[in-house]
This record gives C-alpha cells, structure tokens and sequence, in this order.
C-alpha cells in the first residue's frame, strides 16, 4: 500500500494507523485499565513505542520499501530470545529505546532523502543540533545510570516518612552498593535492602556475623521499635551516601495511583 500510494499523504497515515491499531489489537484485549497506574504503563510501555517504531517502520517503506523496515523488527522483535544471553533491561528503559531510537533513525533517513538542500547550510545546522544535544544527552544517560540498578550507584524515591526528619518522602536517596563488602558497613549508617518485593531504606542499629555471613537489623528514624525482622546479606543493596531533596515526588505519586 505504501509503495503504490504515489505519494498520498492520507493513504500513508492511514496505512500507518491501520498498522499500529494492528499492533495494539492483542495488548488492548489482555490489558486492564482498572486504575491510573495501569493506564499509565499501557501508554508508556506498549502505545509509545508502537507507534514509534511503526512510523518510523512506515517512512522507510515508503522511502526503500519494505525489506529494510522487515529488517528493523525482525531485529528489535527477536530480541526476547537472546535475553537468556543478554541481560533483561528494566521495562521502562527498554520502552524508552523502543521510542527514542526510532525516531533518531527516522530522523537520520529524513535528513538523507531531502538531497535537494544546501550541503554547508546541512553541515552547519548539524553541528549547532549536536551542540546543544550534548548536555540532554548527557543528563538522560546520568539518569539512566543511576536509576536503572545495574550500576554501582542506584537512586530510588522514598514513598514513606519512615525515616522523618532525617530523609523526607518525596525525597531521592543516592545509594552505593556493597558489593559483598558488607564489612564496610557499619552501625549508624543508613541503609537500603529489599523485603517481600519492596526497598526499604531505614538505618542500621546493630550487626552480627556469623558463620553463615553477616545479620543486619535496623529501625526507621521515626518508629517507635526496630523493625521485627532480620535482614540477610542478600537482602541488603548498600548504603545511602546522597540525598536530593523533594525531587522524587512525581515517583511516589504515580505509584500511589
């Protein structure tokens, strides 16, 4: 359809549409739209990427035909089975790639096509582009960084007042991952751990080591009692060594829908 159109605008779209509600069919009927949050995931995790890639997918068909853009998904698509190789990237993460690289292509592909401009005016537009790309480039790939949890620093938003008055909810916690230097650790510190699928961030109070590997027990600032469990090597992410007042709250509140 695409190729046949002879430059029709609207056949174009259309087509481009047809595909994406194509693509969405099966998702819209598994998916629940019961609350917020799930509304929210469905539009940042399956909606955006779609139709990224889909008119990205289309352009190029209607630019080199379909062979190049049957290519592209074959490449994306096939992707969850090397995940036993390669590791699984966090689904926000890999939505975002699903949304930005596509447009960046698409973007390249167009720029190529329009030959009828300038070469110098191009060459001169392309430099000053990059230039003020740098620092969003830099700042994007910093968040990522730290908010992902594949790195040696992680940052979470604290959803509670647990810790008042010394970490604040809303709040961002910098946290330095032990690594297996749990020796490094030591009784004050403020430390980060997962329980029954949730991180807690509550500080240290007291440490014992056994022969099976160190016993971690804390308290949050604010309550009254330690907390009624022991925390295993396992358990523990790191220690908090920053944090960034107030920015986390946009977090904290889509969670809390």
């Amino acid at each position: 359809m695409l190729t046949k159109s002879e430059g029709s605008k609207l056949l174009c779209i259309t087509t481009c549409i047809f595909f994406i509600l194509f693509h969405l069919l099966n998702l819209c009927n598994a998916a629940t739209f019961v609350a917020p949050i799930t509304t929210f995931k469905f539009v940042a995790l399956l909606l955006l990427p779609t139709i990224s890639n889909n008119i990205f997918c289309s352009y190029v068909t209607y630019k080199a035909g379909y062979k190049p853009a049957m290519l592209y998904l074959l490449i994306t698509e096939l992707y969850i089975f090397f995940v036993p190789i390669i590791p699984n990237p966090n689904e926000y993460i890999y939505s975002i790639v699903q949304l930005v690289v596509p447009m960046i292509y698409l973007y390249r592909i167009y720029n190529f096509f329009r030959k009828d401009r300038d070469e110098e005016v191009v060459r001169i537009a392309h430099k000053k582009r990059y230039r003020t790309l740098i620092v969003p480039i830099i700042i994007v790939a910093f968040l990522v960084y730290i908010t992902c949890g594949y790195f040696h620093y992680h940052a979470i938003a604290i959803g509670s007042g647990s810790m008042t008055p010394n970490i604040l909810k809303g709040d961002v916690v910098i946290i330095e991952k032990c690594e297996g230097y749990f020796e490094d650790v030591e009784i004050g510190d403020v430390i980060a751990f997962k329980k029954d699928g949730r991180i807690i961030v509550h500080r240290l109070i007291n440490k014992v080591k056994t022969e099976y590997g160190y016993y971690f027990y804390t308290k949050g600032d604010a309550n009254n009692e330690p907390d009624n469990f022991q925390i295993t090597e396992e358990m523990v992410i790191g220690e908090v060594n920053l944090k960034i007042p107030y920015i986390g709250y946009p977090a904290v509140w889509l969670n809390n829908l």
